[in-house]
């Protein structure tokens, strides 16, 4: 009886854990509507030089070379997009940039060109 019970509990364990997945899921839709016009150039850029780049205001976490991720080039902030750490830290957590607020209206802008791709428009 114990050796069924013990080998009843090892498979709830093991059926359990298995069906743990860390998909990243679905990007929620905005409660906004998206503007369909918002482009890589000159919108999305023009945000993160202004709030990521010295020395326009950002704190330099994104240059050329950054552990951070390189947002100097599109291929470096699309990196992000892809994993959805863009997504989770500018528009989820609203931790980005550090320590300085980015306007609503720049996350709502970051925000639809996710959804629509992250294109480099």
């Amino acid at each position: 009886m114990k050796k069924t019970l013990l080998l009843v509990s090892i498979s709830f364990i093991v059926l359990y854990i298995s069906s743990c997945t860390f998909d990243k899921g679905e990007v929620p839709p905005p409660s906004f509507k998206c503007d369909p016009t918002v482009h890589f150039q000159p919108t999305i850029d023009s945000i993160v030089v202004t709030s990521c780049m010295p020395p326009h205001g950002g704190s330099g976490c994104h240059e050329s070379g950054s552990t951070n991720g390189d947002y100097t080039s599109y291929a470096g902030l699309k990196a992000k997009v892809d994993n959805g750490k863009l997504m989770e830290q500018v528009v989820t957590l609203k931790l980005m940039p550090q320590g300085a607020t980015l306007p609503q209206a720049d996350i709502d802008r970051i925000h639809c060109w996710i959804i629509q791709g992250g294109l480099n428009n």
